[in-house]
């Protein structure tokens, strides 16, 4: 474990855990994305009725619904990574990491209100 300083504030951190969930999180966007490339592309989506089928369809929405929030994740560990190696040399790390951070919980609001939303589709549709 290491400790580094970060904008006056110390933590424990341990690269191993980052790596780990930025490596799980890579292969499942690679098998994702492509996989549901070749999907749509043999099944193509030619109306919205046909779209909230597809994705009212749990084989097609929990990979999705987790693929996201994966994606999340990774996009939060490279961010923390960078802000943790370049920005405490640069000497303002803690505003960046707050205003950073302020950005993340927006960034799980704006999920939270599309999961939401998606809810409300599938719903709608089912009736």
């Amino acid at each position: 474990m290491a400790t580094v300083e970060l904008g006056g504030m110390a933590m424990r951190v341990s690269g191993l855990k980052a790596y780990r969930w930025q490596r799980w999180s890579a292969w499942a966007l690679a098998v994702y994305f492509p996989t549901a490339v070749a999907y749509l592309a043999i099944q193509p989506v030619d109306s919205y009725e046909r779209f909230v089928q597809m994705l009212s369809a749990p084989w097609f929405l929990i990979p999705t619904l987790l693929v996201l929030a994966l994606l999340l994740v990774h996009m939060w560990v490279g961010v923390r990574d960078v802000l943790m190696d370049y920005l405490p040399a640069l000497g303002y790390g803690r505003w960046l990491y707050a205003a950073l951070s302020v950005w993340a919980v927006v960034l799980g609001l704006v999920a939270a209100d599309l999961l939401y939303l998606l809810a409300s589709l599938l719903s709608i549709a089912r009736l």
